[in-house]
Parts: structure tokens; sequence; C-alpha cells
């Protein structure tokens, strides 16, 4: 073999693995649920999934996520203060007067 042939066949080697490790590698916030993610709304909020989609954030549900579409995310706690509007200053209210 000469040095041209050994080249290209290393360069091909090297892109190969590149491909396998990026179709493998789980990148958190792109809306798919990939190696040890269990949770990816597309966001990297720490609304809904938390930011290392490993589970969601308190006061929020998700589901319906894969490796092909992103998770929906619900607050499960009530956010509204005692004039019955949304406070934004609490991440979550769950009614007790603490």
């Amino acid at each position: 073999m000469n040095f041209e042939l050994i080249m290209v066949s290393l360069i091909n080697r090297t892109l190969l693995l590149l491909l396998i490790l990026t179709a493998v590698m789980a990148i958190c916030g792109d809306g798919k649920r990939q190696g040890g993610e269990t949770c990816d709304d597309g966001l990297n909020d720490k609304v809904g999934c938390n930011s290392s989609c490993t589970g969601t954030v308190k006061g929020w549900s998700c589901w319906g996520g894969d490796s092909t579409q992103r998770d929906v995310c619900v607050m499960t706690c009530k956010n509204i203060n005692k004039l019955k509007t949304f406070d934004v200053s609490e991440i979550c209210d769950d009614g007790n007067k603490r």
C-alpha cells in the first residue's frame, strides 16, 4: 500500500467513527430523548425538563417524548396568588401559608 491509500483509509475510518458518535450522543435541549435522557422538551431553560434532561423541574410534568419528538410539559401545581392572578415571582405555590 502506498501512503495515499493509507491516509484515505484512515480518514474514512475517522469519519465513520465521528458519524457513529454523533448518532449516539445525547444533546440535552434538542427535543429528542437519546442516551440517558428521560425528558427533553427542546428547551434548556429549567422549565419543564431539567437542565440535564434527567427529569422534570419541581412543579412540572412532561410526557410523550422519544427519539423523534420532544416532550410536552405542563405545570402540575397551582401558581395563583390570593387575587387569583398568575404570580410570576413564585416557581410553584402549593397553597400553604409558610
